[in-house]
């Protein structure tokens, strides 16, 4: 009888070139801002909560598979939104509309969000859902539903009581929720504290794609990936494997993220591509389950017996410097997508991130391939989950060219776009058309701050990148140390950075050494850094000069305790091949420094640490330290602030 559009939004107080450049500096750079955390505290509190031996097991293995795989259990969200929207209202101040008691009332979702999924449910009725991206479906009763940006669903609801019915709409990563509510008398209250929250979000783990109908229970527990789950509030990694599957001691990062694929190609190879028919009822082995499997269009919407060419798009990202990627490369670096007019294409999606990915495509219908033949749904945005296989037709019916990209707007903006082009469109047909450009330049400086002030001893640390996504400009000094009012250590990298893959990059330069040479020098240096697994930060630097070749090696682990204490761990150890005397250096073995430093971080841009530093000296310049009567190790103590921006 009422029809009413839900339209479902976030908010931010900064604007959106601030949250992308924020983003740019750290890719976790709102990860405080959730509630669920990786921390240490968080894990043994899931294993706390596993019911089994079996279940403790997988709680240690989901997090020993993740730790290996440089990512996290919990990363459901880039932004912390400041608000959710439901129709331009805040939760607190909801929208309403009035209704009366026997209207069945047609509520149209529309996923309107930049970034955020929501999860959907109207306490104290059931929803048929009977259309989704503007086709019909066959109906089916949900209780819960999600909805992804770039999605619409239309739900019916019979109000059969005389009083409000609360639409709540929770982000997945529990944040907020947006809220409105059905009224059926003016003014009437609105109990919003009476509604339960979704289940706590269970940790994130990856799949096997190699497994037949895998379950894939991912984001805000098993409801998050269908409609009409039960939920649960423990979490349940066998489970979240798919189907009550053994997990492995042994993490396989290769094969836990589905067909043997990197995380990364490193080249430019836009689609792999061939022309084998792939029947329907094969596909079954291909698709993981999703919340799309019992969506049925009442009409027929393709023949599964035409031929199709396959595309297979990975989706996948480099969260340090917030890259995402289509096969490998952002869309700027990215060759277009050819297709032939009349031709059927299908897409074999798989989600090697954390991450959901609302695939959207312009001009074309994606066919759903969820087992239902020529009766599989039809839809132009589909919510990957993470680590999921999903399998979708379309046919190449237009011509000229057409965005392809996910709808995360933020996804989107770093790079996880392309271009179908037709092979006949004419060349001025898309000239000034070929997506976006290079995200630019952007800064990312953190600043250490420490001081010993029993001692007078005050040292600094900057690591400085300015430049596009993978050439950037890097100043680097660590450790510049003033003692009683004297530089006692002082040298800057200025070097020149690439991004060779998903976790590591090479740079090389000149270095300026102020001290400890009794003579300021320029030298030649070279290095790679990243991350190893287990978040093992990784900096090997080697330098010349007057004959010697001096390596710095330094590894660093910083490990989140609770929600805002992490403990950073480091090791630093300097190797040379010629004693300098002048410049304090000495052949083989010099120096190892180890750091313990626990941190306070209040948000990504204030940290208050305190640290504890101890310093061995080896070899000749041990002997050269002592001969000048200078300490041959060093313990010291100091607090201090870290900085980004």
């Amino acid at each position: 009888n009422k029809d009413f559009a839900i339209v479902l939004s976030d908010w931010s107080n900064s604007s959106a070139d601030q949250v992308y450049a924020n983003l740019k500096k750290e890719g976790d750079f709102y990860s405080l801002g959730f509630p669920m955390q990786a921390s240490l505290v968080q894990f043994f509190r899931d294993y706390h909560a596993a019911k089994t031996p079996a279940a403790k097991t997988g709680i240690v293995n989901a997090y020993k598979m993740m730790q290996n795989m440089r990512m996290s259990i919990y990363d459901y969200s880039d932004i912390a939104y400041d608000a959710f929207l439901l129709n331009g209202h805040p939760a607190t101040s909801p929208w309403t509309a009035n209704v009366n008691v026997g209207d069945t009332v047609r509520l149209r979702f529309i996923g309107a969000g930049a970034s955020t999924i929501f999860h959907v449910k109207i306490p104290g009725t059931s929803m048929q859902m009977i259309q989704a991206d503007g086709n019909n479906i066959k109906p089916y009763s949900v209780t819960s539903f999600t909805i992804a940006p770039g999605e619409t669903f239309d739900v019916l609801i019979t109000i059969k009581k005389p009083h409000p019915y609360i639409i709540y709409a929770e982000s997945i990563d529990s944040l907020g929720a947006a809220i409105g509510a059905l009224t059926t008398a003016p003014h009437q209250p609105l109990d919003v504290k009476a509604i339960h929250p979704f289940p706590r979000p269970t940790p994130i783990v990856m799949m096997n794609h190699d497994m037949p109908s895998m379950k894939m229970d991912g984001a805000n527990s098993p409801a998050m990936m269908g409609h009409n789950m039960p939920a649960t509030d423990t979490p349940n990694p066998h489970a979240m494997m798919g189907h009550n599957m053994p997990a492995t001691d042994t993490p396989n990062p290769h094969a836990m993220m589905g067909h043997n694929m990197a995380t990364m190609d490193g080249t430019n190879k836009q689609a792999m591509m061939n022309h084998s028919m792939q029947p329907t009822t094969q596909l079954a082995s291909l698709s993981s389950e999703t919340k799309y499997d019992q969506m049925q269009s009442p009409v027929k919407t393709n023949n599964p017996a035409t031929p199709v060419h396959t595309i297979h798009m990975k989706l996948s990202g480099y969260m340090d410097r917030y890259i995402w990627f289509l096969n490998g490369v952002p869309e700027y670096k990215a060759k277009p997508i050819m297709i032939k007019h009349g031709q059927w294409y299908r897409i074999i999606f798989t989600n090697t991130t954390m991450m959901h990915h609302p695939m959207h495509i312009h001009g074309h219908w994606f066919i759903l391939r969820n087992g239902h033949g020529a009766h599989d749904p039809k839809l132009h945005t589909l919510d990957i989950p993470p680590g999921a296989t999903v399998v979708a037709d379309f046919h190449a019916n237009e011509t000229g060219q057409w965005f392809f990209h996910c709808h995360n707007l933020t996804h989107m903006k770093a790079g996880m776009a392309n271009i179908f082009r037709y092979e006949d469109t004419p060349q001025q047909a898309f000239v000034g058309l070929s997506g976006h450009k290079s995200p630019g330049w952007y800064n990312a400086t953190e600043l250490e701050l420490s001081g010993d002030f029993i001692n007078n001893s005050y040292e600094g640390t900057i690591d400085s990148l300015l430049g596009s996504d993978y050439n950037k400009l890097q100043l680097y000094s660590k450790d510049a140390e003033i003692e009683d009012g004297k530089v006692k250590n002082a040298n800057i990298d200025a070097f020149y950075w690439h991004l060779l893959s998903q976790f590591w990059a090479i740079k090389g330069g000149v270095n300026y050494v102020y001290r400890p040479a009794s003579t300021a020098y320029l030298q030649p240096g070279i290095g790679i850094e990243g991350l190893m697994p287990y978040f093992i930060q990784t900096d090997i630097r080697a330098y010349l000069h007057d004959g010697s070749a001096k390596f710095d090696v330094e590894l660093a682990r910083n490990t989140q305790i609770t929600h805002h204490i992490f403990l950073r761990l480091s090791l630093d150890t300097i190797i040379a091949t010629k004693t300098l005397s002048n410049d304090e250096i000495g052949s083989g073995f010099n120096s190892l420094e180890w750091t313990v430093q626990p941190t306070y971080q209040f948000n990504a841009n204030v940290g208050l640490f305190l640290q504890y530093q101890g310093t061995a000296y080896f070899g000749a310049l041990n002997h050269m330290l002592a001969d000048e009567n200078d300490a041959t190790q060093d313990n010291s103590y100091s607090i201090g602030v870290n900085l980004l921006f």
